[in-house]
């Protein structure tokens, strides 16, 4: 793999709670493989950006450390939430140095940044202008794990074509690690779940006060019950679709209106999100423990049906690794925003040695290849016969996950991923100095 000794990258990070401590810790891994790359590293924390009495000698550090670009990490919105008084952006206004932003949910994540000033006013049209302005800032450079967040932005004219580029949220060092020892699951016959679920938030959601609010969100949560293939996102689009467009224009329900874009992210990722994931795991025939809710520790597993699920607390980051390889089979559902692409949970359960099923994703098919069709599940019974199977069938669960660890270790770790980012960034740099260079 290439080394980049030459390239001084500031790193953005974000406040040590957030996602319940997990994002910054991730972070700090995320740092650690860039520093393998041989790459300069320069970290600021949200903390002192935030600290007025910080700022100062923040930025006189990051000005003196002179960077060749910065990258937001581990996800886009830590690099866009450090603003100046003027709310002009540390990295691309003040520094004036081009911003990686690998997103998360680009498609309901990306508005909050660029509309919040427009959320408290009454419903205006020129949402679109507004989320454009903000993407296509010159120096924005923006790399998606949705290839149908990008299409959709591109369709909604909210990025130019091509400017966005896809990419796999990758396997990190510890995990690929971990999979290196071979070790027999301990805790058998039962399937285990890592994630969160917001039974507690979402029943606190602003929008829920009103009447519409909660006919929309009824008939989405039925519609996603009913269509395990389909995104919610387009669910929710019919739904909406079936108003008259007055009426939606008048309420502020289409793509131009603020309103709309925080109903597809409280709806998604609150409401879809928990009884989405509550309903597949209730459908699950075998005995399943649960563990997370580290974000909305006040939530409960209240809306399954069945007494199956066992709630088994959360577990630091660093110590997933091991929990992945003491349980045959996982299974996850997918964080309801995406559409096509899914989170690296998928591959850091396998790259550790353990076996997960996901719901299907056409990215991850792509991606994979064929072999993505022995882990995914399309509907209830096509996931009940796959864990009935690889309970059974260990010699054939283990041949999925080494030849998904193989496909990782190769391609898809995270050094993978900032080592693409650099090579991207060299030859942006080598350009601008070839353009600059007298003929």
């Amino acid at each position: 793999m290439d080394s980049f000794p030459d390239l001084r990258v500031i790193v953005g990070l974000p406040p040590e709670n957030s996602f319940g401590g997990q994002a910054y810790e991730y972070g700090i891994v995320c740092i650690e493989t860039l520093r393998r790359l041989g790459l300069s590293i320069m970290a600021i924390t949200a903390e002192e950006w935030e600290d007025l009495n910080l700022r100062a000698g923040a930025l006189d550090r990051a000005k003196r450390f002179d960077p060749n670009f910065a990258i937001a990490i581990p996800q886009a919105g830590y690099g866009l939430r450090f603003k100046g008084v003027a709310q002009e952006n540390l990295f691309t206004d003040i520094l004036g140095v081009p911003l990686v932003l690998p997103w998360d949910h680009l498609l309901t994540q990306a508005p909050t940044y660029f509309l919040e000033h427009m959320y408290t006013a009454s419903q205006q049209p020129g949402a679109l202008s507004e989320i454009r302005r903000g993407l296509m800032r010159p120096l924005n450079r923006h790399y998606c794990p949705d290839s149908g967040h990008v299409e959709i932005y591109e369709k909604l004219g909210l990025l130019s074509p091509g400017i966005a580029k896809t990419y796999v949220p990758s396997g990190v060092r510890e995990f690929v690690t971990a999979g290196l020892r071979k070790a027999e699951p301990t805790i058998c016959g039962r399937v285990a779940f890592a994630g969160n679920i917001y039974t507690a938030q979402g029943t606190k959601l602003k929008l829920l006060e009103h009447e519409l609010m909660r006919q929309i969100d009824t008939a989405l949560l039925d519609a996603k019950r009913r269509n395990w293939r389909t995104s919610g996102w387009f669910l929710l689009l019919d739904i909406l679709e079936q108003l008259p467009l007055e009426f939606r224009e008048r309420n502020g329900l289409t793509p131009d209106y603020p309103l709309f874009w925080w109903l597809a992210l409280d709806l998604l990722s609150f409401r879809v999100n928990t009884d989405f994931r509550l309903c597949v795991l209730d459908a699950i025939d075998a005995s399943v423990d649960f563990y997370g809710n580290f974000v909305d520790p006040e939530s409960s597993l209240s809306g399954c049906r069945s007494d199956h699920i066992r709630f088994c607390g959360s577990v630091p980051y660093r110590s997933m690794p091991e929990l992945f390889r003491q349980y045959e089979v996982w299974v996850d559902v997918t964080n309801a925003p995406f559409i096509r692409g899914c989170g690296a949970k998928v591959y850091h359960c396998f790259v550790a040695g353990s076996f997960m099923l996901i719901d299907y994703k056409e990215d991850v098919r792509n991606e994979i290849g064929a072999l993505a069709e022995r882990f995914m599940y399309r509907d209830a019974q096509d996931l009940n016969d796959k864990i009935g199977y690889y309970l059974s069938h260990p010699q054939e669960r283990m041949e999925v996950v080494e030849e998904v660890q193989s496909i990782v270790r190769v391609r898809l770790k995270w050094e993978d991923f900032f080592a693409r980012v650099c090579a991207d960034m060299t030859a942006e740099l080598q350009g601008e100095r070839a353009a600059a260079s007298p003929m």
